[in-house]
């Protein structure tokens, strides 16, 4: 009866911390991002709302991209990445990573895009410019 009950009692909690409530709340957001003009072939996207929960994140294909945001102020980042040929891949040793984000920091490191995602507001475009890192 005991093992039972305290059996019980554990799945209702467990069951309570998975519960989904208005702060898990995310919206379907989309848009475009363009650089120097032209839609980013493919690169990815962050919205990230500040308050600790996990940010939302996808990938940006021929300029288009759609995400799951939460609703409120979000830090957009925004990377797309190209081959080093400086850099050594391959390596049997020690595998590198010869890809290298090429957009401007002001986009990503030190980005200073912020997107506002409300019920009325949810699509935001991009245009991005600058010289290639």
């Amino acid at each position: 009866m005991r093992l039972s009950l305290s059996l019980t009692l554990f799945t209702v909690i467990l069951a309570s911390g998975c519960n989904s409530g208005p702060e898990d709340k995310r919206s379907e957001v989309t848009g475009k991002v363009t650089y120097n003009g032209s839609p980013l072939a493919e690169g990815t996207i962050t919205f990230d709302s500040g308050d600790g929960a996990v940010p939302g994140s996808a990938e940006i294909r021929d300029g288009a991209y759609k995400i799951a945001a939460k609703p409120g102020k979000n830090k957009v980042v925004i990377r797309a990445f190209k081959i080093d040929p400086t850099i050594k891949a391959n390596d049997p040793v020690r595998p590198v990573d010869n890809r290298v984000n090429y957009i401007p920091a002001i986009y990503n490191d030190k980005s200073t895009l912020v997107a506002d995602v409300s019920d009325s507001k949810k699509s935001f475009d991009f245009d991005l410019s600058g010289k290639e890192k």
